[in-house]
């Protein structure tokens, strides 16, 4: 088996353990799976727009959303910003192909984003031992003033990983709907894993099935390490990612269903929690205690990480309640008390 490839617009790790797939075109990590299971839970592709190529930079899988996470004002967006920043929609070049280093194989990428006035590299370690990726990502202001921002990653996750019995988890606390009214959209706050419908109705969001609504609830945490994992039963597998809150205080689950069943879930946790154009961040400055957004002053760089990782689950593992942290693994705990353990070494998260 070759240790790694570098194909034409894509970023291929691989080694004994796991295989990862980032989109040159965009940014996106379109493929994690081990060689235990094979499955792949970040299918979702958002399929090219209107007029554009099949191959075009694109909104699928893990992408990152940066400048911003949601619409941009109608001014902006009249010159030409789109949802979510441009990260998604421009092409990324790789600076360091993949080689190892230690237990990982290694492997850089960056990407201009000329009307941001950012730069973005990633670095991406790949275990050889166990199915484990560790991404650092640094954010640089090009121009000569201070500017506010915001970076939310926004893992995908679609069919058939996604089905209606896929458990969410994830150690969030209280929470509110992206469809609440300026200036208090936090005002119908609840605690996690509720979240409410537009008449104030509890919907359980571990759950997608026929209905996706609320489209967007988005938590914060109280926890110095925030965590977030999908487990499908039918296949037993799961996957998972870990950040610091310093880095990330919110995640903002997005549901979609499409023809009566689940069609795409986001597991979108960032450094802002509101849906809204930056006017209207500005406007609200934290909710539930939280920021809303990053400032970066004029040539100044900042950097952020995170780690993923899938496990094989046995049958009857559905859904996590806890995770513990013990001298390089991580130890899940299902509702049945059934414990799993999963080398993740969270050193690898910046202090």
């Amino acid at each position: 088996m070759k240790p790694a490839v570098l194909a034409a617009d894509q970023l291929v790790l691989e080694t004994p353990s796991s295989r990862l797939v980032m989109e040159l075109k965009g940014g996106g990590i379109t493929n994690f799976q081990s060689r235990e299971s094979g499955i792949n839970p970040l299918t979702w592709d958002s399929q090219p727009g209107r007029g554009q190529e099949p191959d075009s930079a694109r909104q699928r899988g893990h992408f990152i959303c940066l400048d911003r996470w949601g619409p941009p004002s109608e001014a902006e967006a009249g010159r030409g910003m789109t949802a979510h920043g441009e990260a998604s929609r421009v092409d990324w070049m790789v600076t360091q192909q993949p080689h190892r280093e230690g237990d990982y194989m290694l492997a850089t990428a960056e990407a201009g984003l000329p009307m941001a006035g950012l730069t973005v590299w990633r670095s991406i370690r790949l275990s050889h031992n166990s199915s484990v990726f560790h991404v650092t990502e640094s954010v640089r202001n090009n121009r000569d003033l201070g500017r506010i921002y915001n970076l939310v990653q926004h893992p995908t996750i679609a069919p058939p990983f996604l089905n209606g019995e896929t458990v969410i988890s994830c150690n969030a606390t209280r929470g509110f709907p992206q469809n609440g009214t300026l200036p208090d959209p936090g005002i119908m706050a609840s605690k996690w894993p509720v979240g409410l419908a537009p008449d104030g109705s509890p919907v359980d969001i571990r759950l997608l099935d026929n209905s996706d609504v609320p489209s967007v609830t988005s938590y914060i945490f109280e926890d110095p390490i925030g965590w977030v994992v999908a487990c499908d039963p039918a296949s037993g597998t799961l996957l998972g990612y870990l950040w610091k809150r310093g880095d990330y205080p919110w995640i903002n689950l997005w549901r979609r269903a499409s023809g009566g069943k689940p069609a795409a879930r986001g597991l979108e946790f960032g450094t802002t929690g509101l849906h809204r154009p930056y006017a209207d961040l500005v406007e609200k400055g934290k909710i539930l205690g939280r920021p809303l957004f990053k400032h970066i002053d004029a040539g100044e760089i900042q950097t952020f990480d995170y780690i993923g990782f899938l496990a094989s689950v046995p049958e009857g593992f559905t859904e996590v309640k806890d995770i513990r942290f013990d001298k390089g693994f991580i130890i899940l705990r299902d509702v049945n008390q059934t414990e799993k353990q999963v080398p993740v070494d969270i050193s690898l998260l910046r202090p």
